[in-house]
């Protein structure tokens, strides 16, 4: 008896989350004919993938959406930007952040882009015709040789003979082990071209020590687990930053390109958006510390917030 019960109770807990969900995508469409952007299938398709990553999210979180600010945070503006992109959180190009927000005293929902978002953008609208990537990092012990290529201009990796680790112990997961890091696009420059050209970019020590510093959170959970891809994640910026000028954006993408657009801010540590181009975005990492979850709060689909298009979003 027991069972049924508690089967009944996932079919009607499965049931609310799919209508929620629903809900949710009928917000996102509502943002879109405000903005004269009406989704496509396949867009609508990409929405919704977003959506239940973020209400996965939350639910692990033991989270009401009482305690989210939708509409300050612009959660349907955003998941309707990236899903006109075509990024998606299943390919891992995106990820989910939830922070408290000291002003509203809420929590606030941003969708930030993983290094995977960006070398999909690149492969994309890149000017430069970019075939692949290659990306790894530099330990104590290994042996990297670089080279200027005076036919190209471009600094090339010769060689990069990584240390034995059974022999010297070098545990390439630690970041006192890392000195370095390197990220390549190997690009055809005409369609001709039977050769690829590499373009590297390098980050030293410095840099890395930078983009860990950068972490707003005490623990730095993430990057103690897994520094190796958090020091990649940095490189593959620093690399997207190198292409920028070569990026052109659809003219008809390019207002939710420029929305999904961050920059870190120095002062506190956290993401912003911004729509003008700088720098400073190339310190933005995956800050996605993990949050121990609370029981699970059942959500009425009378609960969803409803779109305002007379709405004016708060500024961060």
């Amino acid at each position: 008896m027991m069972k049924e019960l508690q089967q009944k109770q996932e079919i009607k807990t499965k049931d609310m989350g799919k209508s929620f969900l629903n809900g949710m995508l009928q917000q996102v469409e509502a943002f879109a004919k405000i903005d004269q952007t009406p989704l496509t299938q396949q867009e609508k398709a990409f929405a919704l993938d977003i959506l239940e990553s973020v209400y996965k999210k939350v639910m692990e979180q033991g989270l009401s959406w009482s305690q989210i600010d939708i509409m300050g945070c612009g959660l349907y503006s955003q998941v309707k930007s990236y899903a006109r992109l075509g990024l998606t959180i299943r390919d891992n190009e995106l990820y989910i952040d939830i922070r408290d927000n000291g002003k509203t005293g809420l929590k606030d929902i941003n969708i930030k882009k993983q290094y995977q978002g960006l070398e999909k953008e690149l492969v994309k609208w890149c000017s430069k015709k970019i075939v692949r990537f290659y990306k790894d990092i530099v330990c104590v012990g290994d042996n990297l040789e670089k080279e200027f290529n005076f036919e190209t201009g471009l600094i090339e990796i010769k060689k990069h003979e990584k240390a034995p680790e059974k022999e010297i112990g070098i545990d390439r997961n630690k970041l006192d082990n890392i000195v370095g890091a390197y990220s390549i696009a190997y690009v055809r420059e005409s369609e001709h071209d039977l050769n690829l050209t590499p373009y590297m970019v390098y980050i030293d020590k410095n840099r890395i020590r930078r983009a860990y510093n950068a972490s707003p959170t005490k623990e730095k959970t993430i990057w103690n687990l897994d520094t190796r891809k958090m020091v990649l994640k940095t490189a593959s910026w620093e690399l997207y930053n190198y292409f920028k000028p070569f990026i052109e954006i659809p003219i008809e993408l390019k207002k939710d390109w420029e929305t999904t657009k961050d920059e870190m801010n120095w002062e506190t540590g956290e993401v912003i958006n911004v729509v003008e181009t700088e720098t400073a975005s190339d310190e933005l990492i995956s800050f996605d510390e993990e949050v121990e979850a609370e029981p699970t709060q059942a959500i009425a689909e009378e609960d969803i917030p409803v779109a305002n298009p007379n709405y004016k979003k708060r500024p961060f």
